[in-house]
């Protein structure tokens, strides 16, 4: 329970900071208000309590526009080497016990906690695919 609140506080630290060099940047200049924003967009990019509010949408949608580009181009019934050619190399391959791998692609780099594009293959063809494996 410790480790989520520290999660959820952590970011609040940058950001006293730059609250205090915004309000002495008269006497000291832009180059604190700089540093502390760049801080703060690192911690917040990091911490996987904020990915979620900024990170999800972006996800959801990736998700959706790659689900849209596989069925135009006819994933269904693709093989091993097809699947490749138009999705590049899967971000991790499952092995399913009694089942073909499934090829997973991560779909927002970086996003702990995001969904992947998953392929299912079957008799060594697309059989199906899920945009979110939420």
């Amino acid at each position: 329970m410790w480790f989520i609140f520290v999660l959820v506080v952590l970011p609040i630290v940058p950001l006293l900071f730059l609250v205090k060099a915004l309000r002495d940047r008269t006497c000291r200049g832009a180059g604190p208000v700089r540093l502390w924003v760049g801080i703060l967009v690192v911690f917040v990019l990091v911490d996987p309590v904020t990915q979620v509010f900024l990170l999800e949408p972006v996800d959801n949608r990736r998700g959706a526009a790659m689900a849209r580009m596989t069925h135009a181009a006819g994933i269904i019934g693709m093989d091993h080497t097809q699947v490749r050619e138009l999705l590049g190399e899967p971000t991790r391959v499952h092995h399913y016990q009694g089942y073909e791998p499934t090829w997973e692609y991560k779909q927002v780099p970086g996003y702990w906690s995001g969904s992947h594009f998953q392929v299912f293959f079957t008799d060594g063809r697309v059989h199906g695919v899920e945009p979110n494996d939420d």
